[in-house]
């Protein structure tokens, strides 16, 4: 979860890879995630105030809607 404007604005314009891991001890495996997405944030004619980055584990690519919007569980 980045808030607020500086830090979305540091996630989205940041020029290297950023990878997201998540360690699973029980299992003795790591989970790694690309961040790519972040560039959808990129584009919008403003940028958001907050941006919630939510790994998945689905194989198959979703294409992004372009629309903003609130998480819901």
């Amino acid at each position: 979860m980045f808030n607020g404007a500086e830090s979305v604005r540091w996630i989205i314009e940041h020029p290297l890879p950023i990878f997201l891991c998540i360690v699973q001890k029980a299992d003795a495996g790591i989970l790694v995630y690309h961040t790519t997405p972040r560039f959808a944030a990129w584009i919008l004619p403003t940028q958001p105030s907050c941006l919630e980055l939510i790994p998945e584990t689905e194989e198959k690519p979703r294409p992004s809607s372009g629309q903003r919007g609130t998480r819901s569980d």
